[in-house]
């Protein structure tokens, strides 16, 4: 952890009882935890917070006053609060979220780009994407991890300042690695694998993620959704199998035009297809 700043004791044993203090703080004067018993067995009912603390003490020592009560009220307004937005949602119903089945791809930085398909080779576009300013390249790469590989990948553009490759989670078998669920973009402590193209190869050293299930949408469409960015849904999604997919996070910039994204593996659960509509169910959490 680096390191300690504060020990807090709270709740009804932390608020009340001296020797359960002086027990938790035993031994642990090496990480600069220092109990001060005078003051430790000297305190009553403490209304706010008391520092119990040596004085030459390197790590603070409190005791917090609980306030059971008023969390109860404020998870009690929190849930009414999401049940109203949740019901105002549901008003929308109207108004679907098209849904796109992503299959896996491959964002390249320009220095890749040109390890790949030569000195100074520009991605080519083929065909715009749904979201406005993507386009799929006539590039593709091959993935080569530590037990196979998956050739003619899709490139998409435009090149982006780090590389990343997106894959189903039933491809990691077949290729040898673990990527973590991942929002585009977040690419701390993900595994790397190896891009081969025709011009040369690139080892990425990190990148590989299974995309998080995602809504793209507009600041016009998050006000009219009762939504923000970064909140998290569950989506219904009619058909021959219906299915309800939780942790939906929802992304929201000037840019995106709405649609909700998920990947071949969610997509054949549910047999689903790119052109189906979902409906929001409910917030499950708020960013």
């Amino acid at each position: 952890m680096g390191g300690v700043s504060v020990l807090a004791f709270t709740g009804d044993i932390g608020e009340t009882s001296p020797a359960v203090r002086s027990l938790a703080c035993q031994g642990l004067a090496y990480m600069g935890i220092k109990l001060d018993e005078d003051k430790n067995s000297s305190i009553g009912a403490v209304s706010d917070y008391a520092v119990i603390s040596a004085d030459d003490s390197p790590v603070t020592i409190i005791v917090v006053a609980n306030n059971d009560e008023r969390l109860l009220a404020w998870e009690a307004l929190r849930a009414i609060e999401r049940n109203q937005i949740t019901l105002a949602i549901r008003d929308e119903a109207a108004s679907p979220i098209p849904i796109e089945v992503s299959a896996h791809h491959v964002h390249l930085a320009q220095a890749d780009v040109e390890k790949l398909f030569g000195p100074g080779h520009q991605l080519t576009p083929e065909h715009e994407l749904s979201q406005p300013g993507q386009f799929a390249c006539a590039e593709k790469v091959d993935l080569v991890g530590p037990k196979g590989r998956i050739a003619n990948v899709r490139v998409l553009g435009p090149t982006r300042k780090e590389s990343q490759v997106e894959i189903a989670m039933t491809e990691q078998f077949k290729l040898g690695v673990q990527p973590p669920i991942r929002e585009s973009g977040d690419l701390a402590n993900t595994p790397g694998i190896r891009l081969e193209g025709p011009a040369g190869s690139a080892q990425l050293e990190r990148g590989v993620i299974c995309a998080q299930r995602h809504i793209h949408m507009s600041p016009e469409d998050a006000m009219r959704l009762r939504l923000r960015d970064r909140y998290v849904v569950r989506v219904r999604i009619e058909g021959e199998r219906e299915v309800t997919y939780g942790d939906v996070v929802v992304r929201v910039n000037p840019n995106f035009r709405l649609a909700m994204h998920i990947d071949t593996d969610e997509g054949n659960a549910g047999n689903i297809t790119t052109g189906m509509q979902g409906f929001i169910e409910e917030i499950q959490s708020r960013a």
